[in-house]
């Protein structure tokens, strides 16, 4: 007699205790990594300015948006914070370049949708 029926495949505890542990992993990504404000920003050259924001130690800070029209370039920024002791916080400047020129354009935050203050640097 020939044995017809299915045999299910079971999933391995090791499989889902994977699977657990990259969920729980995601979640404190995404639960730790915050938009960070941008202080100020300069410019480096027609095509390209510095933003400056304030991050701590143990701290993965970038640039994950940049959109230009006309009339505004608007930065995003985001920080992702280890839980780990740390002292301090530190002042970050993250290089952002332009399609086109910076001219008279705004700079916008795309964390709040405020406009950003250049910083004025003394004359060599």
């Amino acid at each position: 007699m020939i044995d017809t029926s299915v045999r299910r495949r079971r999933i391995g505890p090791l499989a889902v205790f994977t699977l657990i542990v990259v969920g729980v992993v995601a979640l404190v990504f995404f639960g730790l990594d915050r938009a960070t404000p941008i202080y100020y920003y300069r410019s480096i050259n027609d095509y390209a300015i510095s933003v400056g924001t304030i991050s701590g130690p143990n701290t993965w800070t970038r640039v994950t948006g940049l959109s230009e029209t006309d009339s505004s370039v608007t930065v995003d920024v985001k920080s992702l914070s280890a839980p780990l002791p740390g002292t301090g916080d530190d002042v970050y400047e993250l290089t952002v370049l332009l399609a086109n020129p910076l001219g008279g354009r705004t700079v916008i935050d795309g964390s709040y949708a405020g406009s950003v203050p250049e910083l004025a640097l003394p004359s060599p």
